[in-house]
């Protein structure tokens, strides 16, 4: 890496909105759809990235 090279990045968005989702990702939040879904510890994987 230098100052003039700066890595090409490819993002993906399955919530729908991708700006919504980047919005997420600079606020560091997790968002859900259907909470009620998420079983065997699914959400507690991701608190560390908190």
């Amino acid at each position: 890496m230098s100052d003039t090279f700066h890595p090409t990045v490819q993002g993906e968005s399955m919530y729908g909105d991708f700006e919504e989702a980047l919005d997420h990702l600079r606020s560091r939040t997790i968002a859900t759809r259907s909470p009620e879904e998420i079983r065997g510890g699914g959400l507690l994987k991701y608190c560390h990235l908190l």
